[in-house]
């Protein structure tokens, strides 16, 4: 048998697969150029209408991807070769998957009949991101089919595309790819269905996760007309609240165990994403029993166990909320006043503590946007963040709650989305830590190509290891210790670097682009969790 592949009209097949990309709302392309996505790079280069944004390696671009759809509620497409450059795209789809961003990945490949040969650059890209995609298209010829209408954008979509040699094989032509409206998606749940066993939730505990803009404000209007306790994560972006002002927890861990272990609440109910504070897991243990009722734009439970699951946030108000007496919601925030009270002491009696450093760096950001990385930064964050006024804009990677990315992540989300004044802060902040910056060093190649616009720092708590490990295990293993610091990474890229032991009072003079190493000390912060417990 020949392996040897058929011609392919490889310009005419890559303008209809840019051509279903423009029906499919793409504003942006990631381009990671390499021999075998040729036509796709030739033809974006002398496109008009879309914006490219050009990288040497796919992992950081699928990263920088996502921060973009963050920014612009759109989808953005990632152009790879073939071979293991289509592998580095999976750990951003699993993001996606989770986060229900619509990650388009773009993957060129050799023709089909090289499939199984060992032939160079070809690896079996065909089922490749296995869950982490709806489906995947595979396209070799102008006549295979691109059902558009199919793809629900709550999920990445893969289009491999077959191209055969000479790989520029006609003239490459101008092409308008300016975006064309995509229709709304229909939600998978109408309000008619909503089961009414399923709409009466018996004196509720409310956690709220990530919220997407548009859905704040219904949030908001529930959340006012509810007497129950309520607990908003940071990334839901309604601390600050004017109208939720007083309604709000800010001691979740010590409250939530009051409240079900002395039966004022009965059960839960979460808007929004899955949430990332520890009682959430201890639902699949501890707290089996509880009734759990969940609203959410995603399709995600985010436990193992039966869960009363309604997918869109409209049809939140469609629950009938059996409340807390007056007494019984008073003494849930009489308790939660109690446990502020002696936090805020703690912080103060220990301000070098890594709590405390963010605490107070919380403070200045008012105002600005802010990311926030994995782990131990976010879980702090949630704990000791002021809570009194809104930030320009809160986000985080916290679909599967991984550690890869994070910065090219921020870095695509800082650029904003053009006439959308509330997501195009001048001042945006990454707040992540150590380990986190180590596994997103070439993040910052694609320096030169962002906005002048904006002011970016990246804030690196340097703990020198995996502190969040600290008290689980007790096995240097897991900590992962160093002595590493990151002011030659800085240099590399062209960035300012400053080291940071405390919070300076003044911060407008903070070069454009800075990496900040802030120090906190380790003694501190080992006695504030150490008394924090107590």
């Amino acid at each position: 048998m020949s392996l040897k592949p058929k011609v392919t009209e490889n310009i005419l097949l890559a303008t209809r697969v840019l051509k279903a990309c423009q029906s499919l709302g793409v504003k942006e392309f990631c381009v990671c150029a390499g021999a075998r996505n040729s036509p796709l790079v030739f033809l974006l280069a002398k496109s008009s209408g879309v914006k490219l944004h050009h990288f040497f390696e796919e992992r950081s671009a699928s990263f920088f991807a996502l921060g973009r759809i963050k920014a612009l509620g759109a989808p953005v497409a990632v152009v790879t070769t073939s071979g293991t450059a289509v592998a580095e795209l999976l750990p951003a789809a699993v993001e996606a998957t989770y986060a229900g961003l619509p990650l388009l990945l773009l993957t060129a490949d050799r023709p089909r009949v090289y499939r199984g040969s060992g032939a160079p650059q070809s690896i079996e890209q065909m089922g490749i991101f296995s869950h982490y995609v709806q489906t995947t298209w595979d396209v070799e010829s102008v006549d295979d089919q691109l059902p558009l209408e199919s793809w629900s954008q709550k999920q990445p979509l893969q289009i491999n595309v077959c191209f055969d040699e000479p790989l520029i094989d006609a003239e490459i032509l101008n092409l308008d790819l300016t975006p064309k409206l995509s229709p709304e998606v229909a939600t998978t749940l109408e309000l008619g269905l909503v089961p009414s066993h399923v709409r009466k939730v018996h004196k509720p505990f409310v956690i709220v996760g990530s919220i997407r803009k548009k859905d704040r404000e219904s949030v908001i209007q529930f959340l006012q007309n509810l007497n129950a306790p309520i607990y908003a994560e940071a990334i839901s972006g309604l601390r600050g609240e004017p109208r939720l002002r007083g309604r709000l927890l800010s001691n979740v861990d010590v409250v939530i165990s009051h409240c079900f272990e002395n039966k004022i609440c009965e059960t839960v109910l979460r808007l929004g994403s899955v949430p990332t504070l520890r009682f959430w897991r201890d639902l699949e243990g501890k707290y089996m029993h509880l009734p759990v009722y969940s609203v959410s734009a995603e399709e995600w439970t985010g436990l193992s166990r039966r869960v009363h699951h309604t997918i869109g946030l409209q049809h939140m108000h469609l629950f009938q909320v059996a409340p807390l007496s007056p007494a019984e919601l008073a003494s849930v925030y009489e308790l939660d006043a109690r446990a502020e009270e002696q936090k805020q002491r703690l912080l103060k009696e220990l301000p070098r503590s890594e709590a405390s450093l963010l605490k107070n760096i919380s403070q200045k950001l008012v105002g600005h946007s802010i990311y926030l990385g994995n782990s131990l930064p976010i879980r702090e964050w949630d704990l000791v963040a002021q809570v009194e006024t809104h930030y320009n804009d809160l986000e985080a990677n916290r679909g599967a709650n991984g550690i890869d990315g994070q910065i090219s992540t921020f870095l695509g989300w800082s650029e904003g989305s053009e006439g959308d004044s509330e997501s195009s802060s001048t001042e945006s902040w990454a707040v992540i830590g150590d380990l986190t910056a180590m596994y997103d060093l070439a993040s910052l190649w694609i320096t030169k190509s962002l906005s002048e616009t904006v002011s970016r720092r990246i804030l690196i708590i340097n703990n020198q290891g995996g502190q969040i490990f600290k008290n689980i295990f007790q096995n240097e293993a897991f900590i992962n210790s160093h002595q590493i610091t990151f002011e030659k990474w800085a240099e590399m890229w062209g960035w300012d670097y400053q080291r940071w032991t405390d919070i300076p009072e003044n911060m407008s003079t903070l070069p454009k682009n800075v990496v900040i190493e802030l120090k906190p000390s380790g003694a501190e912060s080992d006695q504030f969790w150490q008394r924090l417990q107590k």
